[in-house]
């Protein structure tokens, strides 16, 4: 009699493990469906793109600070500190990917992320995807020049009131 119950118990362990592990499957599947989503939606906005610009001027950064310590390098040591900065990014560049769709993972639901990625595809979706880069420069040439016209007239404005208070 005793054996039943051990054996009832084993089967209910051996169900509730492979359940587990099924579910724990499913899972890693559909969050693999979604992180491939978010790849793509990322290669879709150019968030993957703009990243790779940001390092460009990043290195060229870099690139400037050593020149500017060391003004006697050979174009050879050049060529081996740009290798070395880009070979360095581009170990790093599946990290940024991943931390970017983590982003993207925080935010919106596997569902948003298909149904943001359909809207991509439509006219209006393409269109937004074309003209976004030259409206974000033009918005921040805008927002520089509101600044440059404002900045002035207010930095005298409160020059003057702190001049009457003195």
């Amino acid at each position: 009699m005793k054996s039943k119950p051990l054996a009832l118990i084993g089967v209910v362990v051996a169900l509730v493990i492979f359940g587990s592990f099924t579910t724990s499957d499913t899972a890693r599947a559909q969050n693999a469906e979604k992180q491939n989503a978010i790849v793509g939606l990322t290669k879709m906005t150019g968030a993957i793109s703009l990243t790779q610009h940001v390092m460009k001027q990043h290195l060229s950064l870099i690139f400037d600070l050593i020149e500017t310590k060391n003004k006697d390098l050979t174009q050879s040591q050049k060529n081996i500190i740009t290798g070395e900065l880009v070979a360095g990014y581009n170990e790093r560049k599946p990290d940024t990917i991943a931390k970017i769709s983590t982003l993207y993972e925080k935010a919106f639901t596997h569902q948003e992320i298909l149904d943001i990625v359909a809207f991509y595809k439509t006219p209006t979706g393409k269109k937004i995807l074309r003209v976004s880069p030259k409206l974000a420069q033009d918005s921040l040439l805008l927002g520089k020049k509101l600044g440059e016209d404002m900045g002035r007239p207010l930095f005298e404005r409160v020059w003057k009131r702190m001049k009457k208070k003195a």
